[in-house]
């Protein structure tokens, strides 16, 4: 399960960074691996060593891939929950914010 939230925190983390604006591929680079390194968080990419962008883009798409199980996984483990509770007035998973649907995931998952 720690797994999961350290997951989940550098995932937000690092969406932080991607989203700055104005901020040069160079500094996204070090400030995203700079995270990544200090987090507990074991990944695997292949990365493409060709410039900063694509090194950083890489990462984020195995990133985003990895949170996006744990988020699939949510959302089936939600829909057999709107199932059991049937009769009860439930919102649609992806309709929820991401962080929202991210700790439901986990929840649901453990």
């Amino acid at each position: 399960m720690q797994r999961k939230q350290d997951l989940i925190i550098l995932w937000n983390k690092v969406k932080d960074i991607m989203e700055s604006p104005l901020v040069s591929w160079e500094i996204r680079y070090d400030d995203v691996f700079n995270t990544y390194s200090k987090s507990s968080v074991a990944l695997q990419w292949c990365d493409p060593d060709t410039s900063y962008k694509e090194d950083v883009e890489a990462f984020v798409e195995a990133l985003e891939t990895a949170v996006s199980n744990i988020t699939n996984k949510g959302l089936e483990r939600y829909e057999e929950l709107q199932k059991i509770l049937v009769g009860v007035e439930m919102p649609d998973f992806n309709d929820l914010p991401d962080q929202i649907q991210l700790q439901l995931a986990q929840f649901l998952k453990s």
